[in-house]
């Protein structure tokens, strides 16, 4: 990552909002659940509000699952 921590907050399309992270989490997690070789298993308890750009943690949450599914299915995923 390049610059300071707080480098994302200059970002002139960087967009905070309260977010309630139960509520991100479990859209972002919607939106992934019908890809191939993904299956999901939903526990996390009580998650804070924080102040986020919920469309860039969103693509963040998602994509961590797809790394996950390509990391333990190698190959498979792909196709």
């Amino acid at each position: 990552m390049n610059g300071s921590p707080t480098s994302a907050f200059s970002r002139p399309d960087f967009k905070p909002v309260d977010t309630d992270l139960n509520d991100l989490v479990s859209q972002s997690l919607a939106r992934v659940e019908d890809v191939p070789h993904v299956e999901l298993t939903r526990e996390f308890g009580p998650l804070p509000r924080i102040l986020a750009d919920r469309e860039q943690l969103s693509s963040v949450v998602a994509n961590l699952v797809l790394n996950a599914r390509d990391a333990t299915c190698g190959e498979r995923a792909q196709g």
